[in-house]
């Protein structure tokens, strides 16, 4: 079961770089500019356009709410608004949840998203009990897509033409992660080098050439050069083969053609105009 109580108690969660606060009135402003940004609501696909006022009373508002999480994400040095995440659906019998994250324009790239993903993964798992947290990612979300999968997330599936916008139809992709004891993945924490590979080197590399680069598979190397080995045999038996039925075919011309200055000279009495193959040939000897 679920801890309800977590939920209804909204916590102040600290990272390295940023916080995570309840969402509240004090963050409407900043949050308005960021559903007015166009490629936000791209990301985000939010079609429907809201005024102030309503992004206020929804902004205080959150703080009711027992059933779901609303937290506002603040740069821990200066607390600027970077952007808000929440977890919803929660389903207690099931022990899942849904989890949204929504980042203003200064906060994409610079790591926050996984910081907070992080941060709220570690509070939803150890404090609120729940064993799966799942999420929605548009297709041609790459960049958020790899950073769910370093915060534990797989792909479970995909949603055709789940999401049209601009005249064109995108993919949704089902993302989840899932708390188990040996399954639940190492978070890596921001600026961590452990974890990360060598300088000049990637993941499958070797280290030596160039990035990445991998070595020959010896075993399929040699299954090559034995089927080449093979092919150049029977390449050579047919030569020999050939040369063989081309050698014979000549000698019986040969011995055909022998045969005929033989009868020839028979019945005209004359020598053969030609030497028969393998008789010396006799030259006239000069003087006496």
């Amino acid at each position: 079961m679920i801890e309800r109580q977590a939920l209804a108690t909204k916590p102040t969660l600290t990272g390295e770089r940023l916080r995570l606060v309840p969402l509240s009135a004090s963050h409407a402003d900043a949050m308005y500019a960021s559903t007015t940004d166009p490629e936000t609501r791209r990301l985000t696909g939010t079609h429907r356009t809201f005024t102030p006022a309503q992004i206020t009373a929804w902004c205080a508002s959150r703080a009711e709410q027992t059933d779901r999480l609303d937290l506002a994400v603040e740069d821990l040095a200066s607390g600027a608004f970077l952007g808000e995440l929440a977890l919803t659906e929660v389903d207690p019998d099931n022990e899942s949840a849904a989890l949204r994250i929504s980042l203003a324009p200064r906060a994409r790239g610079r790591g926050a998203g996984p910081e907070a993903i992080r941060l709220l993964l570690d509070y939803a798992f150890d404090q609120v009990r729940l064993h799966r947290v799942w999420l929605e990612v548009f297709a041609f979300n790459d960049r958020a897509r790899r950073a769910y999968e370093r915060c534990g997330f797989q792909v479970e599936g995909r949603l055709r033409h789940a999401f049209h916008w601009a005249g064109e139809r995108h993919d949704t992709l089902v993302m989840a992660a899932l708390n188990e004891p040996f399954g639940r993945p190492r978070v890596t924490p921001l600026g961590d080098a452990s974890a990360a590979p060598a300088a000049g080197r990637r993941p499958g590399g070797t280290g030596r050439g160039r990035p990445g680069r991998m070595r020959p598979d010896r075993g399929r190397a040699a299954s090559v050069g034995a089927g080449c080995s093979r092919m150049g045999m029977y390449i050579l038996f047919d030569v020999r083969r050939f040369r063989r039925l081309y050698e014979s075919r000549v000698r019986v011309m040969r011995v055909s053609q022998v045969c005929e200055e033989e009868v020839r000279s028979a019945v005209s009495g004359e020598p053969p105009s030609r030497t028969p193959r393998g008789s010396a040939a006799r030259r006239p000897q000069s003087g006496a």
